[in-house]
């Protein structure tokens, strides 16, 4: 049985883009037969030397907004019959999230050396948490992998609008109260001062406490 290696390889992508990754074959034409089936127009393809990983572990957290975008264009381009290669090589170019668009980029790579989506997805935990990587996993296992993408972007956004309504709600008190401080404010400056004038005009002194 032939050995299955890891090849590096540079292509562009069908907007003329220059890509690199790597991806796990049993030779050489068969990684180019790949590439070319992913949409790409291979440049070069050489057996990674060994002692090189490129699996990265994430250690900051990925802005919960940020993971639901990328949560709904990742089930809109598998359900849409995308490769899902292909679409973790789009969106990891597309996100304007450094930590998230790291991420996926190694998750793509891990894919590419032969991990399943959930394997790859559980090596980043500041990421993606345990709920996310064992539904992914759930939906390989029972084919429903389209269906369960969805079903946590809608869960994401929710929780995301649910954050911005407490948010919200949590602003207003904090704004009511700045505004009574100011005004408090402004009765000691300016309006206490001559109320104190004009009892001391009437020859009497406010209290103590005022």
């Amino acid at each position: 049985m032939p050995e299955t290696m890891t090849y590096a390889y540079k292509v562009r992508d069908r907007g003329g883009k220059v890509v690199t990754g790597t991806l796990a074959g049993e030779s050489q034409p068969l990684v180019l037969g790949r590439l070319r089936e992913m949409g790409y127009t291979p440049i070069s393809v050489e057996v990674q030397r060994q002692g090189v990983n490129r699996s990265i572990t994430i250690k900051r957290k990925a802005n919960l907004k940020d993971l639901a975008i990328f949560s709904r264009q990742f089930a809109t381009m598998v359900s849409s019959g995308l490769p899902i290669l292909k679409a973790l090589s789009i969106l990891e170019q597309q996100t304007e999230s450094k930590v998230l668009g790291a991420a996926v980029g190694s998750v793509r790579a891990d894919i590419e050396g032969g991990s399943s989506l959930s394997a790859a997805m559980s090596r980043h935990p500041k990421v993606f948490n345990d709920l996310y990587v064992a539904m992914v996993k759930s939906g390989e296992a029972g084919g429903v992998l389209e269906a369960v993408l969805e079903r946590l972007a809608a869960n994401l956004e929710r929780e995301v609008s649910l954050r911005g309504k407490i948010k919200s709600a949590m602003t207003y008190p904090i704004v009511v109260a700045g505004f009574v401080s100011l005004i408090f404010m402004a009765m000691l400056l300016f309006i206490v001062p001559q109320f104190k004038s004009i009892y001391g005009s009437l020859g009497g002194k406010l209290p103590f406490l005022t």
